[in-house]
């Protein structure tokens, strides 16, 4: 519409109609407004924030493996253990990843040989499974032959498949 059919159109309403549409304009300004520019800009804020929440607590809880890393370190290190006697390797992949909040994201625990095991985790927040990966290797003395992790969906959450064993002499 060009500006004279728009004065003629105005012209046109009456005066109920024209102070109808003159209250309906700012109102129907500032809707879009928000909707436009407002909620949009709310929304990332709030999910930016929950993901920085997340990362912050996974810097916390690695801090504190590396603390108690450091600690062992101190002591001269961990003395590494094996699996308790008459107990599976995949028992205690299985019962150590369930103690370290990782039951749910364990998709497969598979035997590769008689010490060796394949464990495929989606979902898992990586905080947690650096921590179970570190108990493992001071606790048990499993080690990690092969580790592919990769980013999943949640913010501090990963997809992750590992090779794990035994080492000879443990």
């Amino acid at each position: 519409m060009n500006r004279e059919r728009l004065v003629l159109w105005w012209q046109a309403l009456s005066t109920r109609e024209r102070g109808l549409v003159g209250s309906l304009v700012p109102l129907l300004l500032g809707v879009l407004l928000y909707v436009g520019l407002v909620e949009p800009l709310q929304n990332s804020v709030s999910t930016l924030a929950t993901a920085r929440e997340a990362r912050i607590e996974g810097l916390q809880r690695l801090e504190a493996l590396a603390a108690e890393a450091r600690t062992l370190q101190r002591r001269g290190g961990a003395q590494r253990g094996t699996p308790p006697s008459g107990v599976s390797l995949l028992t205690s992949l299985d019962e150590t990843a369930r103690a370290a909040g990782l039951g749910p994201q364990v998709e497969r625990i598979v035997p590769v040989g008689e010490r060796e095991a394949s464990v495929v985790l989606r979902g898992a927040l990586q905080s947690d499974l650096m921590g179970w990966l570190v108990q493992l290797r001071t606790g048990l003395g499993i080690e990690v032959r092969r580790a592919t992790l990769d980013r999943a969906e949640a913010p501090g959450t990963v997809n992750a498949s590992l090779e794990l064993f035994i080492p000879e002499g443990t």
